[in-house]
């Protein structure tokens, strides 16, 4: 039976390889450092209005290693509350995600993460609470500093899940481009 494409990448790059010796920089970086914790920076472009409209955010995640290339985590960990005096509105916000990645260097991991973003909170009296889901896709260069040290650079998307649920929100279907930067510390 012929395999596909898709099954014999993802064998090859989670394939434990063999041959990799104790000083191998790249292994030992992702192995020795299974817990990662980042900030991160980020623009998504807001396609849904007459204009697109930039929008900038700043969040935090966690990361664990479950195998050298493959990892789970947690980011974009946000929690806001906004009082304008007649109303308060309140946002919680996570992206839970599965990344695969294999170094190209010593220093230099390729990654990608499929996860789903999902937002709860209140906005106003009239509009109640609301859970917000989208579908997130990231792909990026992260750089090994040192081993307990990395930059990355990262493009993505977003796509809603879920139903508009006000006139100027998006609604399902949109799309928000993403590129970012995040810092990581390993330990």
């Amino acid at each position: 039976m012929p395999r596909s494409l898709f099954t014999i990448a993802l064998t090859a790059l989670i394939a434990v390889p063999t041959s990799a010796s104790a000083q191998d920089p790249a292994q030992s970086f992702a192995v020795q450092s299974p817990f990662s914790f980042f900030g991160e920076g980020a623009l998504h472009l807001d396609l849904h209005g007459a204009e697109p409209v930039v929008m900038h955010g700043l969040g935090v995640g966690l990361q664990y290693q479950l195998h050298p290339n493959l990892a789970v985590g947690v980011r974009s960990i946000g929690f806001g509350v906004s009082d304008s005096g007649a109303q308060t509105s309140a946002r919680l916000q996570a992206n839970p995600y599965v990344e695969l990645a294999g170094f190209v260097d010593p220093h230099v991991q390729l990654f990608v993460q499929l996860g789903s973003t999902l937002a709860a909170g209140t906005e106003s009296p009239f509009l109640g609470p609301y859970l917000d889901v989208w579908l997130s896709a990231r792909a990026g260069v992260r750089f090994w500093l040192t081993d307990w040290l990395t930059i990355g650079v990262e493009l993505g998307f977003d796509l809603q899940l879920t139903d508009q649920r006000a006139a100027w929100l998006p609604g399902r279907g949109a799309i928000t481009p993403y590129v970012g930067l995040t810092v990581g510390f390993h330990f």
